[in-house]
């Protein structure tokens, strides 16, 4: 495409030359600028995963009942703590900071708690976490948990040995819902 005849007169290779240096000027200035660091006003309000936010860390720590470290920040939005042989999962709403959905994926063995005794354990961790007000809506007890439905906020408890497995704020962003 650049050179389409070395055997002409001298200016098609001059021109091609050109056309080269120009590509590899070009080249040159998008790797410069593609590493820079970009201005303060454009700068993110998420902090990059290998800067670790400790209020936020806190923050998670404090809303799950968990030591602070054992939380690893693995995106600015989320923490992973890894519990009983399963990880536990922590989602931040980007815009409030607020926490949105908590997964504990460690298996559940036996059920060694009632349905009641779970849906007292969900409430009191509302509670704990500033969601008052809430009344049951309604319950689903099956495989070793019972997941507690308040409405807006909704709580799984593991039966076998009360640790809160999952919560979901709903009417989130982060949730699909704008």
């Amino acid at each position: 495409m650049f050179c389409t005849n070395y055997a002409g007169e001298g200016g098609e290779l001059v021109q091609n030359k050109r056309w080269i240096a120009l590509l590899i000027g070009a080249m040159a200035a998008f790797t410069l600028l593609s590493h820079r660091e970009p201005p303060p006003e454009a700068v993110s309000v998420f902090h990059p995963v290998e800067i670790v936010d400790l209020e936020l860390k806190q923050h998670v720590a404090d809303f799950t009942g968990l030591r602070k470290s054992l939380f690893t920040q693995v995106a600015a939005d989320r923490f992973v703590a890894r519990i009983d042989g399963g990880d536990f999962v922590v989602e931040l709403c980007p815009v409030r900071g607020e926490v949105t959905r908590i997964t504990n994926e460690r298996p559940l063995r036996s059920a060694a708690l009632t349905v009641e005794d779970g849906l007292k354990i969900a409430e009191t961790f509302l509670v704990r976490n500033g969601y008052e007000g809430f009344p049951l809506q309604s319950y689903a007890a099956a495989d070793y948990r019972v997941i507690a439905d308040f409405g807006a906020v909704e709580v799984t408890v593991g039966l076998d040995n009360g640790r809160v497995k999952g919560f979901i704020l709903h009417n989130c962003p982060t949730n699909g819902a704008e």
